[in-house]
């Protein structure tokens, strides 16, 4: 997964089956689930600006785990 891709979150999140694009990555080194290290992802979804409860910008930090891959980025 990098900068550019098209995924959508899985069920496991508040934002399932919302489309959106990955932004960057954020680094969490104290973040452990059953000995693998998360790896997080900013994800901005153009579905959630001006909505009550999400970041005025639209990015949200979702889990690599928690989402699939629906179109590469050809950069």
């Amino acid at each position: 997964m990098k900068v550019g891709d098209l995924v959508r979150s899985s069920k496991d999140t508040s934002l399932s089956d919302s489309v959106g694009v990955v932004a960057g990555y954020r680094k969490m080194s104290n973040v452990d689930c059953f000995g693998k290290k998360l790896k997080w992802v900013r994800v901005f979804y153009p579905s959630e600006l001006g909505k009550k409860f999400s970041p005025a910008d639209g990015i949200f930090i979702i889990r690599e785990d928690h989402l699939g891959v629906l179109s590469e980025s050809k950069n």
